[in-house]
């Protein structure tokens, strides 16, 4: 029996011995400066049972990843190095060694290193190698990855080294710590202006306005994006939506109007025009500029674009005539003649007010002639001649 107890002996100190090699011989390598061979040794030893929550195992993977890091060429970061380094530190920290030098030199290696990464951080970022300063910001963010000033820091300088992915996941771990509005800004100006990843920007509104429903901002973003994609439709819906809280946005209720009429320029330019829909846009559009009108009578572009949205109603007709044949022009030409000049009469107060707002053009002098002309208003007519002689002798 006293055999057997000794042979089972043997076989455990064995086992023991064996196991504790593994950390032996990556601090003798280390010590022998063979340090891509000690921290090969080191990462199988963090794996074992044995070592995996030993504080003075990861006390030397630390160390030895430290010394790997500080290696290398003077302007460079390699941030695996270093990155496993604190990791090391920390898991020290986790499991404190017997050791107190250890643990005390383990909280110190971290600080300094903290402190250090970010003067490297500063200085790259002021020498403009903004990558070089993300990386180092980074880094500090595995020590500190709370403070906000130094995920700030890393956005920054992403943004400046235009790595925008990058600026985004460090502007996405400010918004988890305390979303703000002027950092949701900044991710939209990045999808929209810089990425031009509209879909994306699109998401990042749709959170921001969940974070802050009551923030008119990101509508507007909304909207930009919706008419840089030439998605009309979804920006005049999105526009009739605001303006039922800001009701007195006359440049809002204009860009809805300027909307309609480009909606009535696609259709018309559209072989197979479909008259029910260009006349539903037309009366949307005319609507939508005596909206504005309401607001701001006296608006230059409003009752110009309408008067001449009434000229071109009117134009269709004097056209129809024009196609006529001499029985369609007898039975109907005096009718269609009377509907152009209704258009006309319409048309012509717009474009008086804004040829009071713009006393200088001579396209709206020249389109009042016009009108004069066709009411049969004779001293307007000749009034308007004058001036358009005074503007070509100029």
């Amino acid at each position: 029996m006293p055999k057997i107890w000794v042979f089972i002996f043997l076989i455990i100190s064995f086992s023991v011995s064996a196991q504790s090699t593994g950390l032996i011989e990556a601090r003798t390598l280390q010590a022998e400066g063979n340090l891509p061979e000690a921290l090969r040794v080191i990462k199988e030893a963090v794996k074992t049972d044995e070592f995996k929550e030993d504080g003075g195992a990861w006390y030397t993977y630390a160390e030895i990843n430290k010394a790997l890091f500080k290696s290398e060429p003077a302007g460079t970061v390699k941030s695996t190095y270093l990155s496993d380094a604190i990791l090391g530190y920390q898991m020290t920290q986790k499991y404190p060694s017997n050791n107190v030098r250890i643990n005390l030199s383990a909280d110190q290696s971290i600080e300094q290193i903290f402190q250090e990464l970010i003067q490297n951080g500063a200085q790259w970022y002021q020498q403009q190698d903004y990558k070089s300063a993300l990386e180092a910001f980074e880094n500090a963010i595995i020590i500190a990855p709370k403070d906000s000033t130094i995920i700030t820091y890393a956005a920054n300088a992403a943004v400046q080294g235009k790595l925008y992915d990058k600026a985004l996941t460090n502007f996405r771990m400010l918004q988890d710590m305390r979303p703000k509005e002027s950092i949701y800004q900044s991710m939209i100006s990045i999808q929209r202006d810089l990425q031009k990843d509209f879909p994306a920007a699109l998401i990042t509104i749709d959170e921001a306005k969940k974070d802050f429903p009551n923030s008119a901002v990101f509508d507007r973003y909304k909207l930009d994006i919706y008419l840089l994609s030439k998605d009309n439709e979804k920006a005049i819906d999105l526009i009739t939506e605001i303006l039922k809280t800001d009701t007195e946005n006359d440049q809002l209720a204009l860009r809805k109007a300027v909307l309609y009429d480009e909606e009535i320029k696609e259709i018309k330019a559209n072989p197979e025009m479909d008259s029910a829909a260009l006349q539903s846009a037309i009366g949307n559009s005319e609507q939508a500029y005596l909206k504005v009108l309401s607001i701001a009578p006296d608006n230059l572009v409003a009752n110009f674009n309408l008067s001449m949205l009434y000229n071109d109603q009117a134009n269709s007709y004097y056209l129809a005539i024009n196609n006529m044949t001499n029985d369609e022009y007898k039975a109907n030409s005096e009718a269609y003649e009377e509907k152009a000049l209704d258009f006309i009469r319409k048309a012509l107060p717009r474009m008086e007010v804004a040829s009071k707002k713009d006393t200088t053009d001579l396209n709206i002098l020249r389109t009042l002639e016009t009108y004069y002309d066709r009411l049969s208003m004779g001293d307007q007519k000749r009034a308007i001649q004058k001036k358009i002689d005074q503007k070509k002798g100029n």
